[in-house]
């Protein structure tokens, strides 16, 4: 009669660091009165972007829970899915899960925004309105804060306190209404 230890891994749903940290558990749990021989290791698979399962690292005297730390090789945005596949001091070896434990996104690339000129430069009008574009390659642009300093060269940048929340990817303005 054979018994399989169990594994399941947990990851963050999206990060923008290429180093992940993945908690896991496992376990070679007694079943039917039988005592089990003990877990023995943990190995953890991932996939990029689809790409074919690749065996990452396997942790040998594992303990039932613990933290694997992953480096993301290609350091590019994409998708990385996980699976763990636990083994016992027996040789007994968990099954290929029909599916993934656990899935990440990395983007490590920053969005992109600019705010558009004023003109005229200079108005009369308490109305003004500030145009911006906002754009991001992979997980979409969560919020654009708008920041300004006065002419010259050695104007600190301030923040002004004016943020548009999930402008997506694209375009949005600011209004600002002077009063006295």
């Amino acid at each position: 009669y054979k018994r399989q230890p169990w594994s399941f891994v947990e990851s963050v749903d999206e990060v923008s660091a290429s180093t992940i940290y993945l908690d896991y558990v496992a376990d070679d749990t007694r079943k039917d009165g039988i005592t089990p021989s003990g877990l023995y290791s943990v190995s953890l698979w991932y996939s990029y972007e689809g790409g074919n399962w690749t065996l990452y690292d396997t942790i040998e005297n594992a303990p039932t829970a613990g933290t694997i730390i992953f480096d993301h090789p290609a350091a590019s945005d994409g998708t990385i899915i996980f699976y763990t596949i636990a083994t016992d001091k027996a040789g007994n070896q968990e099954g290929i899960p029909a599916g993934p434990d656990d899935t990440t996104i990395y983007d490590g690339t920053p969005p992109v925004s600019a705010a558009d000129p004023i003109s005229p430069y200079y108005t009369h009008s308490p109305n003004i309105t500030i145009g911006f574009t906002a754009t991001d390659n992979y997980s979409g642009v969560a919020y654009v804060d708008l920041w300004y300093r006065y002419a010259g060269a050695h104007s600190p940048w301030g923040y002004s306190g004016l943020r548009q929340m999930n402008p997506g990817t694209g375009a949005g303005s600011f209004n600002f209404v002077a009063t006295e």
